[in-house]
This record gives C-alpha cells, structure tokens and sequence, in this order.
C-alpha cells in the first residue's frame, strides 16, 4: 500500500489530457552487510503548479511506502514527466539513503535499489576520483557535492577527494562552468573509498559577445543601463548583489521567479503566461548553462544579473537564430568572466 498527500489542489493532471504516470521499484539493502532492510520508508516527492485566481500556485506531492519482509518496495502512480526525488530511511539504527533525483521521460518501469546506513561518524566513507572534459583535458576547480553532507574541489591535476561522507546510496553532483552538470548515483559503503572517472560534457555556446572594458569587466556599462531603464527584465548590478550571503537568495528576492532549492537541486520556474509555469534559459557570460551552474556562483563574483521572465522581453542579441523562446531567460555577468572575454 501507497500513501498520497499534496499541500492543496485535485489529482496531478496534465494540461489537455491524463498525466503518465510510472512505476518505480528496488530492494533496499544494509551498507555495510549488504543484507535486506523490511518496514523501511520509501518516499518520492515532486511539484507542479496551477492556476488559481489568476495566481501561479505550486502544489507538493508526497507518495510513500515500506519495503516488505524481503526488502522490496514498489510506488505506482508517479508522474513521468516531472522531476522528482526518491529517499529511505528506517529506524535509527538502520539510517537512511540519500535524497536521489530520478531520471525525467525515460521508461514507464524504473527500478532503483538503495542502500541505507546510520547518519553518524561510524558509517562513512570516502569518494575521490578524476574530473576530465569532452577532450580529455583535466578540469579544474570543479565543484563536488554529495547531497547536502560533503562537498569539495578538484585540484590542479583534475583530482579530488570528499573523506567522512555518509554511507548508503548518494547523489554526487559535479558542477563546472562551460560544462552540462553531471550527477551520479553511487552506493557508499562504510570504510570504503568509491572512484569515479568523470568526463563533463560541453554545453551549447552562444557566439562570443563583443564587449568594451571598464573597471576590469568588460561587459559595456551603456549597454546594461539601456536594458535596465527600458522597464522589460529585472536587472541588478554588483553593487545591490554583493549585499547577500549567497547568490541564489539574489534569485529570490527577484519578482516573478519561483525559486526552490532542496537536497543541492535548484529549480526556477516563471508562469508561462498560459495559466501554467516554465523553466527559463540561463545564459553565464553568453554560453548557455544550467540551473546547477548557478549554485557554484557568489555574489562577490558577479557583475551583473538580467531577469527576463517573459520570452518577448528577451534581448534578440541572446536569442539563437531561427529558435522562437518558449519561456524566459536568466543572464548572469560574472566579473572573472568578463575579463577573460
């Protein structure tokens, strides 16, 4: 049996028609003696959103299990078309996984094993490997995370090393500018070191944008000034970003984005104008990148940030040839990007 909550609302429904729905299935297991685990909480939680007095409301749901005697564990109805995240936990002494985004689009039957382990100092582990790009070059400074619980950089020879990380089932996320974010289910057992090799794939790069310096950036002032006093986007400059603690708080306090960020997952959404809500573009320096990009950013580093939450208001300059914008668009000016530039 299966438990279904939401914070308010009817049924997830797809707009124009039933929402697919998939079937997600494993065994969970111990860590450290790789035996099955029953009466442990399996759950699985996501978000849509809906139109309500003409507002944009986003709607939580939360469906959960119990492994049986054997360990096994089976949720139905879970929406296939939507980003959602899986977690187990039992008692105190058998300790949980991590919190794993699952795959979006694939197969209608998704099978995910988990290993689980107590949260304390006598069950962790280590993970350590190599971080290379599509040409096989090392990548630097890349940023590390694995969940919420460990995080770290790779060093000049592409190298890293996160000691003292839970045990069980984990999300290691790595994240690198130019690069699409890369995220890896690995099983941690206890005393034990994981390798990985890991190569980043590129992202789409828009053509270089042609800039004047000033101050040591070289994105034109005149240019940035224009697009703030038209009244189309949502622009800030250094001066106001600097003021917070972390860059994805800036995001926040910015009208029209609806900004949520759990277990390392960013997600920004805008409405769509269609009583519904969509992901805009995110453009770092002129080359397209992702949501997880942003996480990497402070705000000492940026120099300025455009906002774009209708896709007419976009700058055609941002807009690739021949592609009509579905949504909206995020415009991040780093100080050190624009010097390289």
């Amino acid at each position: 049996m299966f438990r279904r909550s939401l914070a308010s609302g009817g049924p997830p429904a797809a707009t124009g028609g039933r929402r697919l729905t998939a079937i997600v299935y494993g065994t969970i297991r111990d860590a450290e003696t790789s035996q099955t685990v029953g009466n442990v909480s399996v759950e699985i939680w996501w978000s849509d959103f809906v139109l309500v007095q003409q507002k944009v409301l986003e709607r939580r749901w939360h469906i959960d299990t119990r492994s049986n005697a054997q360990g096994g564990y089976a949720i139905c109805g879970v929406p296939s078309d939507i980003a959602h995240q899986i977690h187990a936990s039992g008692s105190a002494a058998a300790g949980e996984s991590g919190a794993l985004e699952l795959s979006v689009g694939g197969t209608r039957v998704q099978r995910r094993d988990l290993l689980i382990a107590p949260n304390d100092s006598s069950a962790r582990g280590a993970v350590r490997g190599t971080i290379i790009d599509q040409l096989g070059a090392t990548v630097v400074d890349a940023v590390i995370h694995v969940d919420s619980s460990s995080e770290g950089r790779s060093d000049s020879t592409g190298a890293f090393e996160l000691k003292h990380v839970p045990a069980g089932t984990r999300e290691v996320r790595i994240l690198a500018i130019g690069a699409a974010p890369m995220t890896i289910v690995v099983d941690i057992e206890p005393h034990e070191t994981t390798t990985l090799a890991v190569q980043l794939r590129p992202v789409y790069m828009l053509n270089t944008v042609t800039t004047t310096g000033a101050r040591g950036a070289r994105v034109s002032a005149s240019e940035f000034d224009i697009r703030r006093k038209s009244g189309f986007g949502f622009l800030q400059d250094s001066t106001s970003i600097a003021k917070y603690d972390q860059f994805v708080n800036v995001l926040r306090s910015i009208p029209g984005l609806n900004v949520q960020y759990r277990a390392t997952v960013l997600t920004i959404t805008v409405p769509n104008g269609k009583g519904g809500a969509c992901q805009p573009d995110v453009l770092i320096d002129g080359a397209r990148a992702s949501f997880g990009h942003l996480l990497d950013l402070m705000p000492s580093e940026i120099g300025g940030l455009e906002v774009y939450t209708h896709s007419g208001h976009i700058p055609v300059r941002f807009v690739p040839v021949g592609i009509q914008p579905q949504c909206g668009m995020i415009l991040v000016w780093t100080k050190y990007g624009f010097r390289n530039r």
